[in-house]
């Protein structure tokens, strides 16, 4: 491109962590450490600052809206209607229900000021923003269940109110009583499947710290609080939402939760979090490592907002307690899936605060009698515990799906059930019970695995049952599933990990507590038994090997002994015995077949889930530890808070996304899985790492790598025991060194693993001969609080002013104006290669640039957007004034692809007349603005999965009136004619199929991009 006088703003990378508003470089010397008089130094303000979400702008969507919570309560804040917040909580089962949300419509007066600006600060655990003279603090409360808005800087003399409210269908009671206003509503589980008959409910109270202050019921769904605020100008709002389940005297669980605590009590409960949270910092070239970085930030903090008390905060891998979208689920609210817990659980041990796991480990071990005996009823009596993959809260193997049409009923360890997801999943148990016996290891709390060890026993049990004996000698498992993949298969890789790694950590678990003689003696009788992992070709047709192809080394591991069985879904099941079962290490025989199921792995990165980079990480591949980390982040990450959005149509904020990228990052700088400590084993190239790993026996292991290279390692031994760990520096000489005495307690030591007695609570510093600790300056990991939103890709953090990246002037006198491109998924660049800028915009700006037009280009395209119905976001109708008619020095706007969605998922989808009509409607306010309205015709999308004829048909009628003239379009950009196979045009052409038949691949974006003659842009001179 020529210069950079065409930008597509969109879709660059920034970091815009640093109040220089300039792409963060790496650290400047590895001649600094962060060791100093026997410790390792970390600035927590300064480097959780740098992960503050900044807000340039309003959040003015529930898209947008911001976390808060205190493990509790949580909590989802936006602007809306001047200021926004919904109450969640995780007991209000079993649909988890919000107990509601508020609104405070005086707070426009600042989140609609010219000036406004706002942001999430980590550290203080609090949401401050500020505008047109007036300042907020939002923030929970940690020692009760109450949310508070803190207003200074408002008119004295003005009234303001606040309005409690809940939606139909609900049917809360509404009560008012002195200055408390409150929704109470009680309910009884007995109406879904497998119903456990406990009584729940929501209640949520509102009242205001100012004067003159009184609440009133205005409908059955809504109490109002009025007020005025005090003559300086300040106010507060308070807004409880304790437990309730109908049996407490509703008005009194208020008054508890309405009780002000100290103002700055939120801030040191944050503050006691954070310090015994492992920290990190990540600097890059590119800004893409400090990217990382934010968003694990920004998990730690979801992770302690949400965390739930009996049951964990999240069930399917979505933020449910930081939710925006009232009432609304994608997955059966009652029920929890493992497989999107997991990341979590590990994410938390290797931060350091396992304490989040609690609810985790009570959701098994409270529902164990209730798992035993659903197993024997529907496990043909079998012992032990079949622990559903997707269980309901109380213990049953009951997905229901009720938001579904029609509705879904699933049903898991069961063997008489169909062929089902989960129907026959046999590995969750043993999961769990690993999960069990690392969270000891981490802690050694003995108490813990005395309590929990009957999950683990009982798992052991079950799969001891499920196998049977073949003539071959082995016990197989059959029929049982490959977790989603592979249905009712033999001897799938998930079950014979399951048996490989739960057998001896549940013989070892017995023997410390004096437990079960007999079933260790079967245990240890059966593992010899349980079969070799399947092997299939590398390449070719997916026939089964022996376990001496692995000398030919074309081998890789396959899902099951059938590995020719129908996929139902995209899950690496070859690659799960390396994590999380553990079973392949980098010394392991089976480190290379490892890492070649992993190359020829069939799905790359395709879900916000994927483990793709943890277990990268695991075999050592650094760099594809940053490539899976940024490709996935690019895919999924489509919400400002760093969430993703599985399903934008529900409008609900994944968690789990950054759960991977969080336990990603830990164990590509430190890994223990087999009780051998090694340092920066998978970092990627480019980024230098300052960071806190916690491994087993409560040691924290401080780490800074520059350039690839360890050059300040710490160990915090947390209890007495043997450290073992791998040299950091191989065939160098390096000494442990007590921080608290600076005796060496090893001298010189070079070989390839050391082990030293630790001493709890002391710090041990690993320093190398040739290059001492004692020769580098001393500079504490710090940090500069965030200016700026944050962009990677097409994916960002916070919100930029006006979308623009810092520094772009559309009124300079080398820039003609600025184009808008607005949007759905393929004006976004879905199908395009993430992070290559290969999507019709970027390469109509590529173009632009070429002929030195000198003109902007913003990227407005939002994956799931509609013309008229809002759902990903608001509506194009609905958005409109703000990303196009709002944006500094617009001239032109394409609109493309949104009318597409509004077909294929709206119910009951809108008449071609209706799309018409909202064109029409956004071109005339085009107009009025003197703004010139690019139509596109719609790409054909036969073969995606919401085409139907009657929306073929519809496509095909809004295309036609676009063609013909006097349409009111200033062009037309035949999108359609650029891209349909002439055959067959309903269809895009193979050559441009990104393979989904919704979406073009880079060829076909290309073509969009090409086919827009430029003269258009020439037709406008004024």
């Amino acid at each position: 491109m020529k210069g950079l006088s065409v930008l597509i703003l969109s879709l660059s990378l920034w970091h815009g962590a640093c109040a220089q508003g300039t792409l963060a470089a790496p650290a400047a010397s590895n001649r600094t450490t962060a060791w100093h008089d026997g410790g390792f130094h970390v600035d927590l303000a300064g480097v959780l600052g740098r992960s503050d979400i900044v807000l340039g702008r309003t959040n003015v969507d529930a898209g947008e809206a911001l976390p808060l919570g205190n493990g509790r309560l949580g909590v989802a804040v936006w602007a809306a209607e001047g200021l926004t917040a919904q109450l969640n909580r995780a007991d209000t089962l079993p649909e988890r229900l919000s107990p509601g949300q508020v609104v405070i419509p005086g707070l426009a007066a600042m989140t609609q000021a010219k000036d406004f600006t706002g942001r999430l600060d980590l550290y203080n655990g609090e949401i401050r923003e500020q505008g047109g003279g007036m300042h907020a603090a939002v923030y929970v409360q940690p020692g009760t269940d109450t949310l508070v808005v803190d207003v200074t800087g408002a008119n004295a003399g003005v009234q303001q109110t606040a309005k409690l409210m809940l939606w139909a269908p609900r049917v809360p009671k509404a009560l008012t009583k002195g200055t408390v206003g409150l929704l109470s509503q009680a309910w009884v589980d007995d109406q879904e499947p497998e119903s456990s008959g406990r009584h729940f409910g929501s209640l949520s109270a509102i009242t205001a710290l100012g004067r003159d202050v009184s609440v009133r019921v205005a409908d059955p769904l809504t109490v109002v609080v009025s007020f005025r605020p005090y003559a300086d100008g300040h106010f507060r709002i308070l807004v409880g939402a304790p437990h309730f389940d109908g049996g407490q005297d509703a008005y009194a669980e208020a008054q508890r939760a309405l009780v002000e605590a100290a103002t700055d009590a939120h801030r040191t409960w944050w503050h006691s979090y954070w310090s015994r949270a492992g920290l990190m910092k990540i600097e890059s070239t590119d800004g893409s490592g400090e990217y990382m970085e934010n968003l694990r930030a920004i998990y730690l903090f979801a992770a302690a907002a949400e965390k739930g008390v009996e049951y964990p905060g999240s069930q399917a891998g979505v933020a449910d307690m930081l939710s925006s979208a009232r009432d609304v689920h994608r997955w059966a609210p009652s029920a929890f899936w493992h497989w999107n817990l997991r990341m979590m659980v590990a994410a938390n041990l290797g931060a350091g605060v396992e304490d989040l796991n609690a609810p985790y480990f009570n959701l098994y071990l409270e529902n164990l009698p209730a798992i035993e005996s659903w197993t024997k009823t529907y496990m043909k009596g079998r012992p032990g515990a079949c622990v559903p993959e997707t269980m309901r809260f109380n213990g049953k193997g009951i997905e229901y799906e009720s938001s579904w049409k029609p509705i879904s009923i699933g049903r898991d360890c069961d063997a008489d059930f169909k062929p089902y997801y989960n129907s026959r999943t046999l590995s969750t148990g043993a999961e769990v019970s690993l999960w069990i016996w690392q969270q000891y290891l981490a802690t050694g709390d003995r108490r813990f695995l005395t309590e929990n060890y009957p999950v683990m026993a009982s798992s052991a049990r079950f799969l001891l049952a499920y196998q049977k004996p073949g003539d071959d000698g082995l016990l197989h498992t059959s029929p049982s599933n490959a977790h989603e993949t592979q249905w009712d298969v033999t001897d799938p890789t998930t079950d014979n990990a399951a048996a490989k790694a739960l057998y001896p950590v549940v013989i070892q678990a017995a023997r410390l507590l004096g437990r079960d003689p007999v079933l260790m003696h079967q245990l240890e009788a059966a593992l010899p038994k349980v079969p070799p992992f399947p092997r299939v070709p590398e390449k070719g047709p997916r026939t089964l090997m022996p376990v001496s192809a692995d000398a030919d080394r074309h081998d890789v591991i396959a899902e099951s002994y059938l590995p020719r069985a129908t996929i139902h879904n995209a899950e690496n099941i070859g690659l799960e015995p390396v994590w999380p079962y553990d079973l392949i290490g980098d010394d392991s025989p089976m480190f290379e077949l490892a890492k070649r199921t992993y190359e020829h792995r069939p799905y790359v990165g395709v879900a916000d889930w994927s483990f793709d980079p943890v277990q990268a990480a695991r075999l050592g591949l650094g760099d594809e530890v940053r490539s899976m980390l940024l490709k996935v982040t690019e895919s999924s990450q489509h919400s400002i808070n760093g969430f993703a959005n599985w399903d934008k149509q529900y409008g609900e904020f994944y968690i789990e996304q950054v759960g991977v990228l969080a336990d990603a990052l830990q164990e590509a700088l430190v890994q223990d899985y087999d009780g051998l400590i090694r340092l920066a084993p998978a970092t990627p190239s480019g980024w230098n790492f300052d960071g806190s790993v916690y491994v087993r026996g409560k040691t924290r292991v401080d780490v800074q790598v520059r350039e690839g290279r360890v050059t300040t390692a710490v160990i915090e031994a947390g209890t007495m025991q043997f450290i073992r760990i791998r040299n950091p520096w191989p065939g160098e000489a390096f000494d442990v060194v007590s921080g608290r005495t600076m005796a060496k307690i090893v001298s010189g030591a070079t070989s390839p693993v050391i082990t030293f007695r630790g001493m709890a609570g002391t710090r041990y510093l690993l320093r190398r001969r040739e290059d001492p600790v004692a020769d580098k300056s001393f500079v504490p990991v710090t940090g500069v609080q965030a200016a700026t939103a944050k962009r990677l890709g097409k994916v960002q953090i916070g919100l930029f002013s006006s979308n623009l990246l810092p520094g772009v002037d559309v009124h300079g006198h080398d820039v003609r104006g600025l184009l808008v491109t607005l949007g759905a998924s393929i004006t976004e660049g879905a199908g395009s290669t993430p992070g290559t800028n290969r999507s019709w915009p970027s390469v109509l700006a590529a173009r632009l640039a070429d002929e030195g037009s000198n003109i902007a280009v913003l990227n407005e395209g939002i994956s799931g957007n509609r013309l008229l119905v809002d759902g990903a976001g608001p509506s194009a109708l609905s958005r409109f004034d703000r990303d196009v008619l709002g944006q500094p020095g617009v001239r032109w706007v394409i609109f493309s692809d949104d009318p597409i969605n509004d077909v294929g998922s709206t119910h009951p989808p809108p008449t071609a007349d209706a799309l018409i009509a909202g064109i029409e409607r956004l071109i005339a306010r085009a107009h009025e603005k003197n703004i010139q309205f690019f139509c596109s015709t719609l790409t054909p999308y036969e073969g995606a999965n919401y085409w139907t004829a009657s929306g073929e048909a519809v496509r095909e009628q809004v295309n036609a009136f676009l063609r013909r003239g006097k349409n009111g379009c200033d062009a037309v950009i035949d999108q359609d004619t650029a891209t349909h196979d002439p055959v067959h045009p309903t269809r895009y052409l193979p050559l441009y199929d990104s393979g989904d038949h919704l979406h073009p691949n880079d060829a076909g974006h290309r073509a969009i991009a090409n086919d827009i003659d430029l003269r258009v842009f020439r037709q406008r001179t004024e």
